[in-house]
This record gives structure tokens, C-alpha cells and sequence, in this order.
């Protein structure tokens, strides 16, 4: 038990380090926070899906406290830590079209209340959608789509090169 607990700080230390670095750093946060969500996945393979959510929590927290980023902290809490903890969920079906309306939901859901509670965080939304027209609007939401189905298979990927080629080696 005291191997998984200090694999998970590790976990939470890894994971709480990448999202400083991408409150502070001028370009690449997207790439950094999907790294960050690699380490909860890693927990939810080599814990639990328990654990998983321990590793969540307590990088959350600790990334509230320690990066003074709302905005980091959001992104993580809101989505980016998330995420792998749902997709867990979701890739246990055994209908793949489910699996992926499932997916789709999720993101949009959690979009949708990223949007909302940066509204009220803030007091304006993050970004004004009344000077788009909806065709613009429709293009910004099927990116995003596509965006999201980019990043659930790199996700996806780096999951399945954890568990055949480090997970053994990280063992040792």
C-alpha cells in the first residue's frame, strides 16, 4: 500500500509541476495540460480508478494553491484532470458508438460549463460570442470537436505505450 501511495504523490507532484509550467509559459499550454492529464491516466492504470481520483483531487488542490493561476486551475479542474477519469468510465462500454456519444457529451458538457463558470468567475465570458455570426460559431464548435477527437486518441495513445512498454519497466 505505501508503494501506490508514493507512486500517486508522484503522480500528483509530475502532474501539479506541468500545469505550473504551462500557467507561466508564453505558448504550448494545450500540449502541457494533455501531458498533465496523462498522469491521472497513469494513476487510473497503475491504481485504481479510486486512486485516480485521489491523484485529481489533490492536484487540483495543490494547483489552486500553488500556481495562482485561476485559469490553470480551471482548465485542469474543468476539463484536463477530468477527462481521463470519464474517458475510464466510457471506454468500459462495450458499443463503441456509445462510447464515443459518450465522449462527445462529456466534452461538451464540461466546455459548456468551463464557459459558464468563467462567466461568472469574471464577469465576462471568455470570449464574446455576439461578435461571431453563426457560421463562425459553427465552425469554432465543429474545430472544437475535431480538436477534442485529436487529443482522446493522442490520449488514448500514450495510455497504450504507458501499459506495453514503461509499465513494466517502471516496475523493476
Amino acid at each position: 500500500m505505501g508503494r501506490r501511495i508514493a507512486f500517486g504523490g508522484i503522480l500528483t507532484a509530475l502532474c501539479v509541476v506541468l500545469i505550473y509550467f504551462a500557467a507561466y509559459l508564453p505558448s504550448g499550454k494545450l500540449g502541457i495540460y494533455s501531458l498533465a492529464s496523462v498522469t491521472i491516466a497513469i494513476a487510473v492504470v497503475e491504481l485504481d480508478i479510486r486512486l485516480g481520483a485521489v491523484v485529481y483531487a489533490a492536484s487540483a488542490i495543490l494547483i489552486f494553491l500553488l500556481t495562482g493561476s485561476l485559469n490553470a486551475f480551471l482548465l485542469f479542474t474543468l476539463f484536463f484532470g477530468i477527462y481521463p477519469l470519464l474517458k475510464y468510465h466510457f471506454e468500459k462500454q462495450r458499443n463503441s458508438v456509445m462510447e464515443m456519444l459518450l465522449k462527445f457529451s462529456a466534452f461538451n458538457a464540461l466546455a459548456l460549463t468551463g464557459f459558464f463558470v468563467y462567466k461568472q468567475l469574471f464577469g465576462v465570458p471568455p470570449m464574446n460570442l455576439e461578435t461571431f455570426s453563426i457560421w463562425i460559431l459553427i465552425g469554432l464548435a465543429a474545430a472544437g470537436q475535431i480538436i477534442f477527437l485529436i487529443y482522446d486518441y493522442i490520449l488514448s495513445r500514450l495510455i497504450s505505450y504507458y501499459i506495453q512498454r514503461l509499465k513494466s519497466a517502471i516496475g523493476r
